[in-house]
């Protein structure tokens, strides 16, 4: 962490001494105005924001008094030339990792899962582990922000289980086109059962740059995660659940690691037996435009320059280091061979082993850019090819067992344009690996979407192809891969989409049909097999009703349903939540407050199994999820200027009466089972607060 901090501290002062740049005009601003761009709803900062800069105006051309409280911030992905206003809402729980439509193994920070069957739809290599990943921070996903001042957020959220969340964030412009950024974020949940501790902590440092005469420009990223998973394995008698000797679940036995504390120490990371996921990526895009200069006359002293592309050239190079490794207790092996169809992996001397999947990966990528209308930088052409070389090495006990060296030869296309009048979207990519260990993979998506000023609000029609190597976990070159997979058809994945979205009144209709073929799926903890082309449609419906004055319902609908294939997958075939809550302003509107009931159902299905040592979701067929009570949590969350804060209590349909000789009384212990042997937390006492300062 101490290298990180200094990391930051030399980059920022590298940027103070850098030279001003001026100005970048040209583009077209779809974040001015408040909200954000299509398809999504953003309050204004409170008293931070100062405005959007719409009609062709970054932000950053707005002249203000450095005396002034008000602070004008917006930010745009790295991916996407769109910019966004900062969230404030106070209406949804959006701050907690796990999404709502998403089952964890217990608490927060455990390995999770989509409700809803969701494919892997990303072509190219993958390791295939993903029961982590909603905890990762992403390239695609880091925020480049431009402000007029210094912003920062700290905040701080404590639950049941001396349960906490610490996430920091700094961001300023240096210069006028020089921003930096910082984001620290710490998970720390040791759990309610025995060995369910995880400590996950997320650091990155970015900046973007644009030169004096506004033709190169520079993004620079260093991001790393840490994440680190205890697993107890289940819990070795379902029926302990609800005999009142274990209303304290810090006694309930597990399979793995039965001797360990129910509550570690919250600010350790060390963990007995379980998994530790690691990555570090240094990322690096430059690019240089041609185009034409122009200027507007602001007043008798000031002209603004001006800056059209025409063509731009660009280079990314993309350095990433990952490692994906089990520890575990020698006292459990009698239950690991459970997971492992061999006896090999226990045999470290002492009262632990290990074994790793460790890949470094560098990627070049050059493409090139045309706008053919340079004074809308929103509609470009864009084609590429990057070449990837990868090399692993795969250790027991820290010693190597074996080494891959991997290369990919990949072609990419873009063409992307949203209009002028703000009424047509059309956004279409497409990728091929020509030769490699992935050759013959590719991905193809396009989507058109027509914005109207209708009741019914936008529509959109979508389409995506994939063609993806299975993920390399079913190769026995992995330490934990069991067989060679014999036969060489790659996953297909057709999707269909039609939506049609309403951001005024929160309103989506979605229909949705995939079709998948030589799907690799995990048929116990030790086999697996490529399953038939089936076909799966998808709905879904969300709205807010207005019950009453401030009374409002928030709805969301979704259901699935296999109609061709029988492929052996386990998907519920119904998910909904709702909230009924008072939204609205108390007194002269300084306190913003919605504070409600939130009601989660899931329709009964088979739950998965978990196998903790490939950190796997496993296919059954015995155990359902019918004597699941449906969530039920109650949450206040507020908002007064520059400061959020929520409070819940969830999980309140755990509640029951117990009577029995110790114990006896009301205890929140009807636990609801996620996967096999994996139930839910009880009641959870959730607090969080959020400041917001403008330097």
């Amino acid at each position: 962490m101490k290298a990180h901090i200094l990391l930051f501290f030399i980059v920022a002062h590298i940027a103070v001494l850098a030279q001003e740049p001026s100005v970048r005009g040209g583009g077209i601003n779809r974040g001015g105005g408040g909200k954000s761009p299509i398809g999504g709803i953003s309050d204004r900062l409170g008293t931070l924001n100062g405005g959007g800069g719409g009609g062709g105006q970054l932000d950053s051309l707005k002249k203000r008094n450095k005396n002034e409280d008000s602070i004008t911030i917006s930010y745009r992905l790295i991916a996407n030339t769109l910019r966004y206003k900062l969230d404030s809402s106070i209406n949804d729980y959006v701050r907690f990792p796990i999404p709502h439509n998403y089952i964890a193994l217990g608490n927060n920070g455990a390995p999770a899962k989509p409700i809803l069957f969701e494919p892997i739809m990303k072509s190219g290599f993958d390791e295939g582990k993903h029961a982590l990943d909603i905890y990762k921070w992403k390239i695609e996903n880091i925020k480049s922000y431009q402000t007029t001042r210094p912003y920062s957020e700290l905040a701080y959220a404590l639950g049941s289980g001396a349960e906490q969340l610490i996430q920091f964030t700094h961001t300023q412009n240096v210069r006028k086109e020089w921003n930096v950024a910082f984001d620290y974020r710490l998970i720390s949940a040791p759990g309610y059962f025995r060995n369910q501790k995880n400590n996950h902590d997320n650091f990155v440092i970015n900046s973007h740059f644009i030169s004096k005469n506004k033709r190169y420009q520079n993004w620079f990223i260093y991001l790393t995660n840490g994440l680190k998973h205890s697993d107890h394995g289940g819990i070795k008698d379902v029926s302990n659940l609800d005999n009142p000797v274990f209303v304290d679940r810090s006694t309930v036995q597990t399979l793995l690691s039965n001797s360990a504390s129910a509550f570690g120490n919250p600010f350790s990371n060390k963990i007995e037996s379980g998994q530790i996921e690691k990555n570090k990526t240094f990322y690096l895009k430059q690019s240089y435009d041609l185009g034409k200069k122009d200027s507007i006359v602001l007043n008798d002293t000031t002209t603004l320059t001006l800056f059209y592309s025409k063509l731009r050239f660009e280079h990314t190079l993309t350095s990433n280091s990952e490692s994906f490794a089990y520890k575990g207790l020698l006292q459990d092996s009698t239950y690991y061979k459970i997971y492992s169809n061999t006896d090999s992996l226990f045999t470290k001397s002492g009262g632990s082993w290990q074994i790793e999947d460790k890949w470094k990966n560098l990627i070049n990528d050059f493409s090139v850019y045309s706008f053919p209308d340079t004074k809308n930088t929103l509609q470009y052409i864009k084609a590429g090819v990057s070449f990837e070389n990868r090399s692993g090495t795969f250790f027991k006990n820290f010693i190597p067992l074996g080494r891959k060296s991997i290369y990919n030869l990949i072609g990419h296309f873009t063409y992307k344009n949203i209009t002028k009048n703000k009424q047509w979207d059309i956004d279409a990519t497409g990728n091929i690996y020509f030769v490699g260990f992935n050759g013959g993979d590719y991905e193809a998506k396009a989507s058109l979407t027509r914005l109207t000023k209708s009741k019914l609000g936008n529509i959109k029609i979508g389409f995506e192809n994939i063609n993806r190597t299975p993920s390399f976990i079913y190769y026995n070159e992995s330490v934990f891969g069991y067989n060679p997979v014999t036969n060489n058809s790659k996953e297909n994945h057709l999707q269909l989409t039609a939506q049609v979205f309403n951001p005024k009144n929160r309103q989506n209709i979605s229909v949705q049909l995939l079709q998948s073929s030589n799907l690799m799926t995990w048929q116990n903890f030790t086999t697996y097999q490529r399953e038939d082309l089936f076909n799966m449609l998808k709905l879904k419906f969300e709205r807010s009703f207005k019950v009453y004055k401030k009374i409002v319902l928030h709805t969301n609908v979704e259901a699935q349903q296999m109609i061709i294939g029988n492929a052996k997958i386990n998907y519920a075939k119904l998910y909904t939540r709702n909230r009924i809550a008072y939204e609205g302003s108390l007194g002269k509107r300084n306190l913003k407050l919605a504070t409600g009931l939130e009601f989660r159902y899931v329709a009964p299905y088979q739950l998965d199994a978990w196998s903790p040592l490939n950190s796997q979701f496993v296919y059954q067929d015995t155990v359902s999820s019918k004597n699941n009570l449906p969530d039920i949590h109650a949450y206040m969350h507020f908002n007064i200027t520059s400061f959020n804060g929520f409070l819940r209590i969830e999980n309140l349909n755990t509640a029951r009466i117990v009577n029995g000789n110790v114990n006896s009384g009301l205890w929140f212990t009807n636990n609801n089972l996620v996967a096999v042997r994996y139930p839910n937390a009880g009641m959870v006492f959730r607090f969080g607060v959020y400041w917001r300062f403008v330097n």
